[in-house]
């Protein structure tokens, strides 16, 4: 094969067809030369769009971490911090049921210890002055420190009316330092030292059965190393999502299920969430029948279907609502059971018609207090009872 000398030739070539074409070449270099700028416009474009949303939605949310895991132990913190897969955890605790000064009725305040991690992430770190050390310092956003009508300075006094465990007290402290103001920011924002909770807050015990008595609770925001890792870490929150659930802690198994609902496989997470939210609604209206009560019953009929509900129907403050209505055998035996008075009515061939009792450990004579049956849990629409006088169990279903 000969080697031919044409470079020159073909350079010729191309310059004269360049310049015969001038015009087109012209135009086609500009059309080339606009659309990487357009696709490099838009895709930085649209990066930056999910980015703000991004941020947009955890300035809402309060914090930048992957999740919040609350009503959780020192011993259960102690033995998650170190987890290969989290890469950043806070410590967060709520020191307060409500802060009560009537200069914040308008936007909530809420009292809070953060650690260095835990400011960081819900964009609570001081812009100006230090962080809170001493047991009365205390640090705020800059909204906060207008609506008390204070004077934006270091060591200015302020004075907060706090609902601590049913009680309401005043205390005392002194600023520290401030961030500006977030306008994203539901929540009027203070946080005092590691010290005020050592000696003011350790005083007082904390009870997850109670969901009303949040004081001492924990916050913990958790940024995990990556998105990969976290869907690792996924089966482990669940199991320890539907431990607190069987628990009766729903507050706290509600906190670590609304993390995992988009996973595939763990769908259930979304059910068991309005299961929680539904024992919420009728914690907080006990013997009441409202539309909202009357919502979460439904709920709670319809998470029948998906999940195990047993837990909360058969909550000790919950029982009378589970109950409440008629229930009939397959050989056509009813009972009705009345919420307001936790009475009902038997007609049974071997119980006489009358008034009985219901307890969560069997059914009683209203008058003599006599047991005479015992009942089990089936489904929200069916149970099992027990009769003493021949020993035999009757299915009933909710009419």
């Amino acid at each position: 094969m000969f080697k031919v000398k044409n470079k020159k030739v073909i350079r010729r070539i191309a310059d004269k067809s360049f310049v015969a074409n001038r015009t087109r070449n012209i135009i086609a270099v500009i059309a080339i030369a606009l659309t990487s700028v357009l696709f490099t416009a838009l895709f930085t474009t649209g990066s930056g769009v999910v980015e703000n949303f991004q941020r947009q939605t955890m300035r809402q949310a309060g914090g930048d971490g992957m999740g919040v895991l609350k009503y959780i132990t020192d011993e259960e913190y102690e033995k998650m911090k170190d987890h290969e897969l989290i890469e950043e955890i806070s410590y967060n605790r709520l020191l307060c049921d409500a802060v009560e000064n009537e200069e914040l009725l308008k936007r909530h305040g809420e009292l809070y210890y953060m650690d260095d991690v835990g400011m960081k992430l819900g964009f609570c770190e001081p812009e100006e002055g230090h962080k809170p050390e001493a047991e009365n310092e205390i640090i705020m956003d800059t909204k906060t420190i207008r609506m008390l009508g204070i004077e934006q300075k270091v060591g200015e006094k302020v004075t907060l009316d706090l609902f601590v465990h049913g009680k309401s007290v005043s205390r005392d402290f002194v600023l520290s330092g401030w961030w500006e103001f977030d306008a994203a920011s539901s929540a009027s924002m203070a946080i005092v030292s590691k010290a005020y909770v050592d000696t003011v807050i350790m005083k007082h015990p904390v009870d997850f059965t109670d969901d009303a008595n949040a004081t001492g609770s924990w916050s913990l925001d958790v940024f995990l190393d990556s998105s990969r890792q976290a869907q690792a870490q996924i089966p482990e929150i669940y199991d320890t999502a539907l431990e607190h659930y069987g628990e009766n802690r729903f507050s706290a198994a509600m906190e670590w299920l609304e993390i995992i609902p988009d996973y595939e496989n763990y769908e259930d997470a979304f059910v068991y969430v309005e299961a929680c939210k539904a024992h919420t609604v009728l914690s907080e209206n006990y013997y009441k029948m409202t539309r909202e009560v009357q919502n979460a019953l439904e709920m709670l009929e319809w998470s029948d279907q998906y999940i195990d509900v047993e837990p909360i129907c058969m909550d000790r403050y919950l029982i009378d609502y589970f109950l409440d209505g008629t229930w009939v055998a397959v050989d056509g035996d009813v009972f009705e059971y009345a919420m307001e008075n936790n009475e009902f009515d038997f007609w049974y061939r071997y119980v006489p018609s009358g008034k009985y009792n219901f307890e969560s450990d069997g059914m009683y004579y209203a008058s003599s207090g006599t047991r005479f049956a015992a009942w089990d849990y089936i489904s929200y629409n069916e149970i099992v009872i027990t009769f003493e006088s021949d020993g035999r169990s009757y299915h009933y279903y909710r009419q």
